[in-house]
């Protein structure tokens, strides 16, 4: 069994964390993922979940053991996030293994991660030079190694904010196809802009998203969303728009008490 952090024990009850890279993935869609996992230890995890998985991905797999009948003991996984804290192994691998990284084989990987090891993140930033030294690499691959190196820093900050709420890899991933590095930034200021950048993701869902990251109850994108969710239930439903209600009463429903004395009064 993986080594765990967290608490754990042999109930399947017990919660887990297990902390490894993806070696294998025998199933992925937006939505679900199974594979098996590398763990810290040396040692290998089956997992299954509500996630969308990569093969080389590091990540911090939260769960509880099961027992399937057909594929025997695995993590269930209720929650991940990311893992942006790279040993020298780690390192070595994201190095010789990325596609976009070209020059790097495994021999210059490791010479890298075993000289630099976690300041590696510092040195490529501010001093790539010294990555080029140690590797015995042209400038021109050492620029694209970092160039790589820091959109994977920013992805991995962002992405795992975001699987902090629940949204799976794949919608991470739209996301940051969409917004880049402002994702975080748009996504503070106004999460109701999911609702257009990933299609089919409800109301009710993109709610409690916002709502933990405190968006307050009469805010102007979380009543706008709203009121077109509830119409567009509505219509849907077959309702014609004249007796759905009016605005003031959708918007009610959305905002509050408060907020609809301040209407009423206004």
């Amino acid at each position: 069994m993986a080594a765990l952090s967290s608490s754990s024990s042999s109930s399947s009850d017990a919660a887990v964390t297990v902390r490894g890279r993806v070696e294998a993935v025998f199933y992925s869609s937006p939505k679900f993922s199974a594979g098996r996992l590398r763990a810290a230890d040396g040692s290998h995890v089956t997992f299954a979940g509500p996630m969308m998985a990569a093969v080389h991905d590091a990540l911090i797999l939260i769960g509880a053991w099961t027992v399937d009948p057909r594929y025997g003991q695995q993590l269930k996984v209720t929650s991940f996030t990311f893992d942006q804290d790279l040993d020298a192994s780690g390192l070595a691998h994201f190095l010789s293994n990325h596609e976009d990284i070209r020059g790097i084989g495994p021999v210059k990987a490791e010479r890298i991660a075993l000289t630099f090891g976690r300041d590696f993140d510092q040195v490529i930033e501010h001093e790539p030079q010294r990555v080029a030294d140690v590797a015995k690499v042209s400038a021109e691959v050492v620029d694209q190694l970092r160039t790589v190196w820091l959109q994977y820093r920013a992805f991995n900050t962002v992405a795992t904010w975001l699987a902090s709420f629940g949204l799976t890899h794949y919608q991470i991933k739209s996301l940051i196809e969409q917004f880049g590095n402002s994702t975080a930034a748009l996504l503070k200021r106004d999460p109701y802009l999911l609702a257009d950048a990933l299609p089919g993701f409800g109301f009710r869902r993109l709610d409690d998203v916002a709502r933990k990251m405190g968006i307050a109850k009469e805010h102007p994108s979380r009543v706008r969303a709203g009121i077109v969710s509830c119409v567009d239930e509505r219509v849907g439903e077959g309702l014609p728009l004249a007796l759905i209600g009016s605005v003031d009463r959708v918007f009610c429903r959305f905002a509050g008490g408060d907020a609809c004395r301040e209407r009423s009064l206004a």
